[in-house]
């Protein structure tokens, strides 16, 4: 094979593959710049907070003691009760799931970009959120804000789905219900955001699928119910201070 059938190869399969290939290298620095001088970082204190309120031997210990007494929904803080109890509570073990998401918004990013626009702008916002010193930040701290900005973005991923392309798949409309519920309990900012999200769908979905719509956000609210003590009490605990 002589190198002018290689380059063409080469050439051939950048031009067909070259947005997949610009995502992976920005992907790359993303994980390289939220994994620079991590062991170095030690807890915040937030983060301090957060693991003084895994101590607990029982989940209803968990939720009155290490929940009620503060106002953040109990989402993450039960996830790393759970996490902790099987990897332990160093720094880098409480904050690797975090450092997962942090890192997956990326793609994620990268798929709204170009499914509202163009694999050009996708690949922009994917730069923005890979570089960003504020993502970078919440990428590989214990708090809800990444969890939150997660969720967020698969909604609007699977809501698209729904309202644009009129895909109403069950698997559609089972995640979009599932991560407006996790976002309402991640952070009340990210339920907040799913809450506008899922009533500019029902002005926006078609006639003929608006039920389908309906039940994907019934869906949702079904799985928040069981947190609906919880944000009544925590509505009592008033502001700072």
């Amino acid at each position: 094979m002589s190198v002018v059938t290689v380059y063409k190869s080469i050439n051939q399969y950048y031009k067909r593959n070259s947005s997949t290939i610009w995502l992976l290298g920005i992907v790359f620095l993303g994980v390289v710049l939220r994994l620079y001088g991590i062991w170095n970082i030690p807890f915040t204190d937030d983060e301090l907070s957060v693991e003084s309120r895994l101590h607990y031997q029982s989940f209803r210990e968990l939720i009155q003691l290490g929940v009620l007494c503060e106002g953040h929904p109990a989402g993450v803080q039960v996830f790393v009760w759970l996490w902790t109890k099987c990897f332990g509570f160093s720094e880098i073990a409480i904050r690797f799931p975090f450092l997962i998401l942090g890192i997956a918004i990326i793609p994620l990013s990268y798929q709204i970009g170009k499914q509202w626009f163009n694999a050009n702008v996708g690949l922009f916002i994917a730069a923005y959120f890979t570089t960003s010193q504020y993502i970078i930040f919440h990428s590989v701290v214990a708090r809800p804000y990444v969890v939150g900005l997660f969720f967020s973005l698969l909604m609007i991923r699977y809501w698209s789905l729904l309202i644009f392309e009129q895909k109403y798949t069950l698997k559609n409309m089972v995640i979009m219900g599932l991560s407006a519920a996790l976002c309402a309990y991640t952070h009340q900012f990210s339920m907040f955001f799913a809450f506008l999200l899922g009533v500019a769908g029902l002005a926006m979905a078609e006639k003929k699928h608006i039920w389908k719509y309906i039940l994907a956000c019934l869906f949702a609210l079904v799985l928040y119910l069981p947190h609906l003590p919880i944000l009544l009490k925590q509505m009592q605990l008033g502001g700072v201070g």
